[in-house]
């Protein structure tokens, strides 16, 4: 299993603060680059990790933007928060 960093830690907070104050299961990878200040790129590359590791699941979705993660925390991933 995958050592969570400082910040990887901190995303999963996020993606749970953002589910509980939303009322919602499922969080955009934008949302967490609002809230985190970076890139959705670079919060892309953190989820992809964190999903390797079993702490989030991932679903990846064709926008006109470009590729949008919809994320949400496993079992896994709520006990490490």
């Amino acid at each position: 299993m995958l050592t969570l960093t400082e910040n990887q830690r901190t995303t999963l907070k996020i993606i749970q603060e953002i589910q509980q104050e939303a009322s919602i299961d499922v969080v955009e990878d934008t949302q967490l680059a609002e809230r985190t200040g970076v890139t959705a790129n670079t919060v892309q590359s953190s989820l992809e990790a964190l999903a390797e590791a079993g702490y989030v699941e991932l679903e990846k979705v064709d926008a006109l933007s470009g590729t949008r993660y919809l994320v949400s925390l496993t079992e896994i991933g709520q006990a490490a928060v």
